[in-house]
C-alpha cells in the first residue's frame, strides 16, 4: 500500500484482496481517528481530494467480501498534500481521442513554457490520479498512448522555478470507443457469396453472371469505423462503407479483384488486402 500527495489530493494504492467485493478506506490526520467513518471503493486506489494541505493524513484500508466480512486494516501509510506552487494553472484543457494516443492540449502559459507541465489520468471518480509520463513537458501537447477504453478524466497542472506543482487545471473529460492502439489496423477477412468462389494458382473458373449480385462479407477483430474498398475492373473508384457487408452487382463477365482495407474507429487506414474471383 502507498500513499503519494499531489495538489489534487493524496493517492492511495493498494493490491487486490482475494474475494475483496469491495474496500473502506480510513482517512484522519495523523494521530487521529477517520471523523466520518469509512470511504467505500470498489477499485484498488483513492483520491483523498479533501485532505488538507500541509497536514500528514494516515490511511488504512480494509477489504470487505460478498458477505460482508470484513478482513483487518492494512498497515498505515501517510501522505501529505502539499501547496500549489506560484504558478497558475493551465487554462483551456481538451482531450481528443485518436486511435494511437488520447492527445490532451492546453493554452500556452509562461511558466509552463520555461519550467514544463505534468498531466494526471484516472478512469473512475474516486480512483487516483496516475501521473503520466516521467518528464515535464514545455509544450501545450501531450499525447497519451495508453489511454484506455470508456472515460478518462485528465488535468494538467504547470511548474514553478522550484518545481512545486500549480494547482490541477479545470478536468477534461475524454470518452473512447476503442482504447489507443500503437498499430493501424489489420485487413479484414473477406468472405464471398455464393456461387463466386476465390481464385487460386489451380482453380479460378468463372462462376455466377451479371444477373446474380455477389455479397461480400468482412469480419474483424477490432471495433472499427469502416472500410475502404474497390471492385477492379468494374469502372469505379474506392468507395467507403460503414457496415460489414458488400452487396456488388457484377458488369459483365470476366476477371475481378476486390481490394480492401480497415478504417479504424477514429480514422487511421490499415494496408490493404484482396481477393481475385472470375464472373461467368
Amino acid at each position: 500500500m502507498t500513499a503519494e500527495g499531489t495538489t489534487a489530493g493524496n493517492a492511495v494504492r493498494w493490491q487486490a484482496a482475494a474475494d475483496a467485493e469491495h474496500y473502506e478506506v480510513w482517512a484522519a490526520p495523523d494521530g487521529e481517528s477517520d471523523p466520518d467513518g469509512p470511504t467505500t471503493v470498489f477499485g484498488t486506489s483513492y483520491n483523498d481530494q479533501w485532505a488538507a494541505v500541509a497536514t500528514a493524513v494516515t490511511y488504512r484500508v480494509q477489504a470487505v467480501d460478498s458477505f460482508g466480512n470484513v478482513a483487518p486494516a492494512s498497515e498505515p501509510v501517510t501522505a501529505v498534500r502539499p501547496a500549489a506552487g506560484d504558478s497558475a494553472a493551465p487554462t483551456g484543457v481538451t482531450g481528443t481521442p485518436r486511435d494511437g494516443s488520447t492527445d490532451i492540449a492546453w493554452e500556452y502559459d509562461t511558466d509552463g513554457a520555461r519550467y514544463g507541465h505534468r498531466v494526471y489520468r484516472r478512469a473512475a471518480a474516486s480512483e487516483a490520479w496516475t501521473r503520466l509520463g516521467d518528464s515535464t513537458t514545455t509544450a501545450t501537447l501531450f499525447s497519451d498512448p495508453e489511454a484506455p477504453q470508456g472515460t478518462a478524466d485528465y488535468y494538467v497542472v504547470a511548474l514553478d522555478a522550484q518545481g512545486h506543482e500549480s494547482a490541477p487545471s479545470a478536468v477534461a473529460t475524454v470518452e473512447r470507443a476503442t482504447p489507443a492502439t500503437p498499430t493501424a489496423p489489420a485487413p479484414p477477412t473477406i468472405e464471398l457469396s455464393a456461387p463466386y468462389t476465390e481464385c487460386t494458382a489451380n482453380d479460378c473458373a468463372p462462376h455466377g453472371s451479371s444477373d446474380v449480385p455477389l455479397t461480400v462479407t468482412l469480419t474483424h477483430d477490432r471495433l472499427v469505423s469502416g472500410y475502404t474498398y474497390r471492385f477492379i475492373n468494374d469502372g469505379e473508384g474506392y468507395r467507403t462503407t460503414d457496415g460489414s457487408t458488400i452487396t456488388w452487382t457484377p458488369p459483365g463477365s470476366g476477371f475481378y479483384t476486390f481490394e480492401v482495407r480497415t478504417l479504424d474507429r477514429y480514422g487511421r487506414s490499415g494496408a490493404f488486402t484482396s481477393i481475385s474471383f472470375k464472373v461467368g
